[in-house]
């Protein structure tokens, strides 16, 4: 008498194995492995963002590793039994790619304010000597002029002192010699200092400025497009908690200014160029500490001189037919960044930057000429005196 077994073998993965290896690689994590038609769940909770894409990339290489998944049927009509044959055939697939999900939460998502200082300081010297002579011959008409203006100066200002003097041999001949002179010192200061906050794992993006029109270019009907580019100080970051008090920080950071050097004429346009210090970079810091995450010192000297050919190359004269012009920029520019791992606190105490203003009344603003009045804060503690420890008098 023959007996037929029929089988239906189903293999699928092993989540407590892979719960075990979370728990051990991943300490203090409470992860729950669930598989959803051959894709790994994972739920729960971790302490930080890192721990939870270090599930997520744990649980990428189990899924997708592995050995070949097989599967074995009887062939039709089996039968064991004298005279009976049976077969069994065995076939191996690959298995397919396994998908993870990622549901863990993170405990206590940790919130990172950024504080950015952009410190600037540019410090130029000018300086132009040039002597222009002209004369005129009446007797014969003759008229002749000797320019010794550097045709590319260095300074785009002409020279604000000119001296003039003329030397005249009778009523129709004249001599004259204008002397071109300029010193020019300048200096420049620039400190932005934005602030920005975020969640662990967020961006977060924050621009004090505004957009200035540029002509792009002119439509069907001939009008001028106009495109805004945006300028002022500009911050973005991406802040991610590794682990307690560690931050890894994305960075972005610019400052830029409309500037009238090298600005362009373009149909009766003028267009501003624009002065601009950007950064971008990745950092790993703790809370609170410090670090120079772009600077730049620059020292730029040039110097011109334009002469008549021959005249100029003579012995003490040859100052008469020539000018110079000499010019440096030194620039120095620091980026600073600090990160601090911050939670929210009352409202009292945080400060405002018009707290105790008050706009000054008419009488104020018109006799004393003042503009505002300052008031103690509500709440806050009066400002110390100048005497510290016990003072007055001793008798005996």
């Amino acid at each position: 008498e023959g007996r037929g077994i029929a089988l239906d073998l189903e293999v699928e993965r092993d989540s407590a194995t892979l719960e075990r290896m979370l728990r051990r690689l991943i300490p203090g994590s409470d992860v729950t492995v669930e598989i959803v038609s051959d894709n790994i769940v994972l739920s729960g909770s971790v302490r930080t963002a890192a721990d939870s894409r270090r599930a997520q990339d744990i649980a990428n290489i189990f899924g997708n590793g592995g050995a070949q998944a097989s599967s074995s049927s009887p062939s039709a009509g089996a039968s064991s039994g004298s005279g009976g044959s049976a077969s069994i055939s065995i076939s191996t697939v690959e298995p397919p790619s396994s998908e993870v999900v990622n549901l863990l939460s993170i405990e206590g998502e940790d919130q990172v304010h950024l504080k950015v200082t952009v410190a600037e300081v540019q410090r130029n010297i000018a300086k132009q000597l040039g002597i222009n002579l002209s004369g005129v011959g009446g007797a014969t008409g003759f008229v002749t002029s000797v320019l010794t203006s550097n045709p590319f100066a260095i300074s785009n200002n002409p020279p604000d002192t000119t001296i003039s003097a003329g030397y005249y041999n009778n009523a129709t001949n004249n001599l004259k010699a204008t002397l071109r002179a300029l010193d020019e010192t300048s200096m420049i200061r620039t400190l932005a200092e934005p602030t920005l906050t975020a969640i662990s794992g967020e961006s977060a993006s924050f621009l004090a400025g505004g957009e200035f029109p540029v002509p792009t270019g002119r439509d069907e009907d001939g009008n001028i497009t106009i495109e805004y580019k945006p300028f002022g100080v500009s911050l973005g970051f991406t802040p991610v908690v590794l682990s307690e008090g560690r931050i890894s920080l994305r960075i972005k950071t610019e400052v830029s200014d409309l500037s009238s050097e090298n600005a362009v004429q373009l149909s009766g346009i003028s267009l501003p160029s624009i002065v601009v210090r950007r950064s971008e970079t990745t950092l790993e810091l703790p809370s609170g500490g410090s670090m120079v995450m772009g600077g730049l010192l620059q020292d730029n000297v040039r110097q011109a001189v334009a002469g008549f050919p021959g005249l100029s190359k003579l012995q003490i004269l040859g100052t008469l037919f020539r000018s110079r012009d000499y010019q440096r920029r030194e620039t120095e520019l620091v980026i600073i960044v600090t990160p601090y791992l911050v939670k929210p606190v009352g409202r009292d105490a945080l400060a405002r930057p018009d707290d105790g203003f008050a706009p000054a009344g008419d009488g104020q603003a018109d006799f004393p000429g003042r503009i505002n009045r300052v008031y103690g804060v509500e709440g806050k503690p009066a400002p110390a005196g100048s005497y510290r420890g016990t003072y007055g008098f001793i008798f005996e």
